[in-house]
């Protein structure tokens, strides 16, 4: 069995420096950091912390892998796992992948390797996750799946989000509905874009891909993405954004093309945010119960954790809510 020494020497690293890495502190220049944890996934590395939980029974620790604090929603999220968590004598270890996979990888390393008792996260790469099963850590996901995993999550009826705004805006009479998508190959924007390509068709309403596109996962990308929309011969009388940030980046595009809301566009936003409420006019959204998706997510992750690791593969599928505010009107035509 590979031993603290070992891991230095095919990290070409002092024992001290493997020591800092491990227990996570921060002075340890970022290569020896990355040679280091390379060693340790190498050669299989976990006597030392699993000797320290062992002697303390438990790590009473859950991990959070996320991939953007500063989002509104995964705040929410958090703060729902937060509180399950505590009542339950949990200590949370949050980790920020920045919707990078190999930074979700290095991360779900170093929580197996602190023996965490569980974890949830916002999955990106179906390999990342074998070091949690093969020292049988439940973990439950949330916001999206992965192809093939069979494992317990907690997401929202994106379809039905995305198809109830879409028919709002249909039922105000537009037919101009420009859609802001965000990544392809995402369950939680696949299901979205479905959704609003259904309400349309139920509708008689032929789909144009012009005005559908890609404004990824930020606010510059949206931008410029409506901007695309905005600046075709036939533009469309509303927009729909599939996510909060891409509704800060359509906003901004609206407001540089000079275009009044709702008197020349209407908008829907995917996710609320408390400033949505007072923006003006106030912004008609799909809103998600962020709060309740992370004590579900939670409460799913604590059953698996009193069940000596074991997690039926239960998909729970939250509703969510249309809030109609004022960015939503007829088109101009149609008054």
């Amino acid at each position: 069995m590979s031993g603290i020494k070992e891991v230095a020497k095919l990290a070409k690293v002092s024992t001290a420096t493997v020591s800092r890495v491990l227990n996570h502190q921060s002075n340890v220049n970022p290569e020896l950091r990355e040679r280091v944890l390379a060693a340790v996934k190498d050669l299989d590395y976990h006597p030392s912390n699993i000797a320290r939980n062992m002697r303390r029974q438990t790590s009473k620790i859950i991990g959070i892998v996320i991939p953007d604090i500063s989002n509104s929603f995964f705040t929410g999220v958090v703060r729902g796992i937060e509180d399950i968590a505590h009542n339950k004598g949990y200590k949370v270890f949050l980790c920020n992948s920045d919707r990078n996979p190999e930074k979700e990888q290095m991360y779900i390393e170093v929580l197996a390797m602190e023996r965490i008792s569980g974890a949830i996260v916002v999955p990106y790469r179906e390999e990342n996750f074998q070091p949690f099963e093969k020292l049988n850590i439940p973990y439950v996901f949330v916001n999206q799946t992965l192809p093939g995993m069979q494992i317990a999550s907690v997401v929202l009826d994106n379809f039905k989000g995305a198809y109830g705004a879409t028919k709002h805006l249909i039922d105000k009479g537009h037919t101009r509905i420009g859609l802001i998508n965000g990544p392809k190959n995402r369950s939680v924007e696949t299901q979205r874009f479905i959704g609003y390509q259904k309400a349309l068709l139920d509708s008689g309403i032929q789909i144009d891909a012009n005005i559908i596109v890609s404004g990824e996962l930020f606010a510059d990308q949206a931008e410029e993405a409506a901007d695309q929309i905005l600046s075709v011969p036939d533009r469309p009388t509303a927009l729909f954004a599939l996510n909060n940030t891409l509704t800060i980046g359509t906003l901004k595009s609206i407001s540089k093309h000079g275009l009044l809301i709702p008197g020349d566009i209407s908008i829907v936003g995917f996710d609320d945010m408390p400033w949505l409420s007072f923006f003006t006019p106030p912004i008609t959204v799909v809103k998600q119960p962020t709060y309740r998706i992370g004590t579900t997510a939670a409460q799913l992750l604590f059953e698996g954790i009193d069940n000596d690791g074991n997690i039926k593969a239960n998909n729970v599928i939250l509703e969510p809510e249309m809030i109609i505010r004022s960015s939503t009107a007829p088109p101009p035509h149609k008054r």
